[in-house]
């Protein structure tokens, strides 16, 4: 599994029905006023990323005269989502009936939007999205991204549903701030604690920082518009999603260490 970090616009999507959002949904507290993209101070997505050849597409047709697109123009990126789209159906369809098991959705909980190669449930205080790209020139290979954006994705209540739902999809925690970090400012912070100082690392500018958490085994990497959060090959969901609500509060004034480093 290897997980991007990119967000999509799906111009085009169609609505396939209406949406009552909120009382019926057995998922305690997600119905909020807030945006599905909302969290304190930005935005918050999980994302995973499947990644395979072309030619093993359902709709790719060797004997129709199907190529392996070689640049990731504008038709390429139609014929992949074309010849790509009853993925993108199924792992959507995935997803969902873990999200319908574990939270108790009926039908009218959601709204569902359809558009070629992508679609887009969403629900009271979050947001699905999959779908599907050419990944670049030459290689080859096509891209299957899921997104789920939400206020409520490290509250700790829910964090075992989430697990359910989504292990094995997603990998990789973002989170956009609303204003700039202060990078530099978090390294200084850091380098303060002598169990986080062995694990930390940044470039001679200090533009970006990395620290690797060993338990649970969580990469966190802070740039001035984004946090990531990144389990390696052979983690969790749930060290990804534990780990991340230990290390955000390094980002404020006072450094709440997370547990789990070694003393030096």
């Amino acid at each position: 599994m290897q997980v991007g970090i990119r967000a999509k616009a799906f111009p085009g999507f169609r609505s396939c029905h209406g949406v009552r959002r909120g009382k019926e949904l057995g998922m305690a507290g997600l119905a909020s006023a807030d945006t599905p993209d909302s969290f304190p101070g930005g935005r918050l997505t999980l994302q995973g990323l499947t990644v395979g050849p072309v030619t093993k597409l359902s709709g790719f047709q060797k004997e129709r005269g199907h190529q392996v697109p070689k640049v990731p123009d504008e038709a390429a990126q139609a014929f992949v989502q074309a010849i790509g789209e009853e993925e993108v159906r199924n792992h959507a369809d995935l997803v969902f009936q873990r999200l319908r098991r574990e939270f108790a959705l009926r039908r009218r909980d959601f709204d569902l939007q359809l558009s070629k190669g992508a679609v887009r449930i969403s629900l009271p205080g979050s947001r699905l999205d999959v779908w599907i790209e050419l990944q670049g020139e030459r290689s080859g290979n096509y891209e299957l991204r899921t997104e789920i954006s939400g206020e409520k994705l490290l509250e700790e209540a829910l964090i075992p549903q989430w697990v359910q739902v989504l292990e094995g999809i997603c990998s990789e925690l973002i989170w956009q701030p609303n204003r700039p970090i202060e990078v530099e400012k978090v390294i200084d912070r850091l380098e303060e604690d002598a169990r986080l100082r062995p694990h930390l690392d940044y470039p001679l500018d200090g533009s970006f920082l990395t620290l690797v958490c060993p338990d649970p085994l969580v990469i966190w990497e802070v740039r001035a518009d984004r946090v990531t959060f990144r389990i390696p090959a052979g983690g969790d969901l749930r060290s990804l999603l534990e780990g991340s609500q230990r290390l955000l509060p390094l980002l404020g004034t006072q450094i709440s260490s997370p547990d789990g480093f070694s003393q030096t």
